[in-house]
C-alpha cells in the first residue's frame, strides 16, 4: 500500500514540474528572452528619406559576433537587443527593389547607455 501512494506522489511532482517547464517555455517564445542589464545593449532608431519621411522596409543589420537584423516599420523604427561590445558596426540596405534609397553603413560605439539612431538615406 505504501509503495502506491509514494508512487502517485512522485507522478504528481512530476507533473507539477513538466507543467512548469511547459509555461516558461512558453512564456519565452511568446515575448523573448528577458533583457540581460549587464551584457546587453538596447540600439534603437528611426530610418528616414533624404525628404525627411520615415522609410519602411529598410534591413537593419548589426555585424557582432553573430549576424542580427531586422526591418524597420511603418514608423521607419527598428530596436535591438545585442551582446554587449566595444562597437557595433551597422547597414542600412533597401532590400525589396524599392530603389529610393542606397545602402549606408555606420559604426557606433559603446557609452554604456541606450542608444538611439536617426539615420537619413540618400536617393540612389
Amino acid at each position: 500500500m505504501k509503495t502506491t501512494l509514494f508512487s502517485t506522489k512522485w507522478l504528481i511532482r512530476l507533473f507539477k514540474g513538466a507543467s512548469l517547464a511547459t509555461v516558461a517555455i512558453a512564456f519565452q517564445a511568446c515575448y523573448g528572452a528577458p533583457r540581460d542589464f549587464g551584457m546587453d545593449q538596447y540600439i534603437e532608431g528611426v530610418v528616414l528619406s533624404a525628404e525627411g519621411q520615415p522609410v519602411k522596409d529598410i534591413y537593419v543589420t548589426i555585424n557582432n559576433d553573430t549576424i542580427q537584423y531586422t526591418k524597420s516599420d511603418e514608423q521607419g523604427q527598428f530596436r535591438f537587443f545585442v551582446p554587449r561590445q566595444e562597437e557595433y558596426k551597422i547597414t542600412f540596405a533597401d532590400q525589396q527593389g524599392n530603389t529610393m534609397v542606397e545602402r549606408k553603413d555606420t559604426t557606433v560605439e559603446d557609452r554604456r547607455r541606450d542608444i538611439f539612431i536617426t539615420v537619413t538615406l540618400d536617393k540612389e
